[in-house]
């Protein structure tokens, strides 16, 4: 291994093919202002196809979350510093559809039973009568910002628990109230946010979020 190469450990699996998931070894070139995703497009194109999703290349779509060294991150916009060895795998507290691709949909299933649209029985042209709050509306916005990449279900430990063992708690993950429900709450023009919180408690445990006291 030369001063400017770096290993990289990769997590792979295919269910038509694998019995189990196993990790492949890679050597990558390194350079300054590299990202990950420049490094698993590497491995794709010289070594041989792997699975991982991206988009916009830019931090903005969120399809690109993996691990890195059992961190999540974005590949697109997480550079490797220095040469050295590292571990990418894909995202943790979702099932692995092949390689780095994990499976969204119970995430999403979840997210579509909020109904997290907004829910209005007067018209648009009546939105200008609402009082909305400068202070509400930046909050609105911060929150609507959100990627929906799920690093935050990754790293949360509640949700590890509802992953592994769902008999014990359906917490969702974090971006579930902050983008689904609290975009929803915050806004004033919104008509069901008693009938949401309804749904939140009788299908999500949303006090699992206070478990790790963090």
């Amino acid at each position: 291994m030369s001063e400017q190469t770096l290993i990289v450990k990769v997590f792979r699996y295919n269910p038509e093919v694998d019995e189990r998931p196993y990790y492949a070894t890679y050597e990558v070139p390194w350079r300054e202002g590299m990202t990950v995703l420049e490094v698993l497009r590497y491995i794709y194109e010289v070594y041989e196809p792997i699975a991982f999703r991206f988009h916009c290349r830019s931090g903005v779509c969120g399809a690109c979350g993996v691990m890195l060294n059992g961190t999540p991150v974005l590949a697109c916009r997480t550079y490797i510093e220095k040469p050295g060895e590292i571990t990418i795998e894909p995202l943790k507290n979702f099932n692995v559809i092949r390689d780095l691709v994990v499976d969204r949909r119970p995430a999403l299933e979840q997210t579509i039973k909020l109904e997290p649209w907004l829910v209005r029985s007067s018209k648009a042209s009546d939105f200008e009568k609402i009082s909305w709050s400068l202070e509400d509306r930046e909050k609105f916005y911060l929150l609507a910002t959100c990627r929906e990449c799920y690093l935050c279900r990754a790293a949360c430990p509640a949700a590890e628990v509802g992953f592994r063992k769902p008999e014990l708690t359906k917490y969702p993950g974090p971006k579930f109230y902050m983008r689904d429900l609290a975009t929803r709450i915050l806004d004033p023009r919104d008509e069901a946010k008693e009938s949401r919180l309804v749904k939140m408690k009788e299908d999500i445990d949303v006090y699992a979020c206070t478990t790790c006291r963090k």
